[in-house]
């Protein structure tokens, strides 16, 4: 198997995105053919209720 391509997504605060961009650009890992910092993202929403076995 030869593998050239992943997709990463990683679930995080909003103001970490421009830390770990710069980080993972200064690896080479944001590289795509003439460009570099390439990044997308997106603001999510969601929900999820503690059930009665959970400690929050």
């Amino acid at each position: 198997m030869n593998i050239t391509t992943v997709k990463v997504e990683i679930l995080l605060p909003e103001t970490f995105i421009e830390s770990i961009r710069n980080q993972l650009n200064a690896l080479g890992i944001l590289t795509v053919g003439n460009y570099d910092h390439v990044i997308s993202y997106t603001e999510t929403k969601g929900y999820w209720r503690p059930l009665d076995e959970s400690s929050p």
